[in-house]
């Protein structure tokens, strides 16, 4: 009853109303929903229901059992249809034919194609009868030139020819074939290019004319031993090895000259030989580099000499400098070292100095130095002075 009420309050002050009842009937007229069976709108309680598909759809998408990849689709789109045949980039993909005019091929939607060929042994056997006799030759007739008319093609001419280098005659034999003359014979011309017998024989004389022919004759060949011979003397044994006792040259066991290849043992004589260089030769007093003659490497040993080196006493005061005693500049006791070359290369490489030492009474002086290629390289100085270096092989 209040609700009546209050919708006749509503109606009496002339406000629009719209019944529930009459908005129900306005929206199923709006929202009508067809009957078809693919149809995925649905009425709820709570209003129209669609089913979500993203789901599905995104499974559909990323299924590459059903949609061909990029790379597939590139490759389809080069395929197309030409004349009902299968092509690929504008190519028949089942086989490339000949353009020439006589090939029997074709290619057909359904494949290769030749037409069935009808069997004609039997007509091929009857023209080869029929060819057979065509040709037959049936007789032959000699005349002085080859006919221009009334020509039988069963029939063989003979033209008398003369041979004038041989003083012969022969019959040049002829047929007629397809309106064409046909030799039987080799044409003079041809004939006269050819070598006769006798020809060839003069030939082969003359070739085997020798002027030393009774000297060539005298060679022979031992049968046992194969040598060459000369007048039954083994020419290698008698006639080229001097009998000298110094001669190298020997018969070998082929039969051939042999001379022993002496290099190694020579180059074992010249590194067994004692041999030496000297490499430098001056007072080396003081510390630097100095130059040798030869690269050490190219000997065995090297031999350091050397000597103690006086220094000069300075003046004690009130001392004329001219009264030093000469004497006392001398060098004296001299010693020598002989060093391994390899070792020197290995000291150098390894940043060693070599260590030259000189006693004398309670004092030790020594000096130190490296020895490469052709250089001598002083590194401290103390009084041993080298004053010459020999190379040893």
């Amino acid at each position: 009853m209040a609700e009546a009420e209050n919708q006749e309050e509503q109606i009496a002050e002339g406000t629009p109303v719209l019944f529930r009842e009459e908005l129900i009937t306005i929206l199923e007229a709006l929202f009508r929903l067809s009957k078809l069976p693919n149809n995925a709108f649905e009425i709820k309680d709570d209003g129209l229901y669609v089913k979500g598909l993203e789901d599905t759809l995104t499974g559909h998408i990323e299924n590459d059992n059903i949609h061909p990849t990029k790379q597939q689709t590139d490759i389809l789109k080069n395929f197309s249809l030409i004349d009902d045949i299968l092509c690929y980039k504008g190519n028949k993909i089942a086989s490339s034919l000949s353009g020439q005019e006589d090939n029997e091929l074709e290619l057909k939607p359904d494949g290769f194609y030749f037409k069935q060929r009808e069997d004609n042994t039997e007509e091929l056997k009857q023209f080869t009868r029929d060819l057979i006799v065509e040709t037959g030759l049936y007789d032959w007739q000699i005349v002085p030139e080859l006919p221009e008319n009334s020509i039988s093609d069963s029939t063989i001419y003979l033209i008398e020819q003369q041979v004038e280098d041989l003083d012969i005659t022969y019959y040049a034999k002829w047929i007629h074939k397809e309106d064409t003359w046909i030799s039987l014979d080799i044409l003079l011309e041809t004939f006269n290019k050819l070598a006769r017998k006798e020809e060839v024989e003069e030939a082969i004389e003359k070739v085997h004319e020798h002027e030393n022919k009774d000297t060539l004759d005298l060679f022979t060949i031992d049968e046992e031993t194969g040598r060459l011979l000369f007048n039954n003397i083994d020419i290698l044994d008698t006639m080229q090895v001097s009998d000298d006792a110094n001669n190298a040259i020997r018969i070998g066991q082929d039969g051939k000259l042999f001379v022993p290849d002496l290099r190694s043992e020579l180059n074992s004589v010249e590194r067994g030989a004692f041999n030496k260089t000297v490499l430098l030769s001056e007072e080396c007093n003081g510390s630097g580099e100095y130059n040798l003659e030869d690269d050490i490497n190219n000997y065995n040993f090297i031999i350091v000499e050397y000597y103690l080196k006086p220094e000069p006493t300075p003046p004690v005061a009130g001392q004329n400098p001219e009264e030093i005693i000469e004497e006392d500049l001398n060098p004296y006791d001299a010693k020598s070292d002989m060093i391994d070359v390899d070792n020197l290369n290995y000291l150098y490489n390894n940043h060693i100095d070599y260590m030259l030492e000189h006693d004398y009474g309670f004092s030790t002086y020594n000096t130190k130095i490296r020895l490469w290629d052709r250089k001598l390289q002083v590194t401290y100085y103390n009084k041993v002075c080298i004053y010459r270096i020999v190379g040893i092989k």
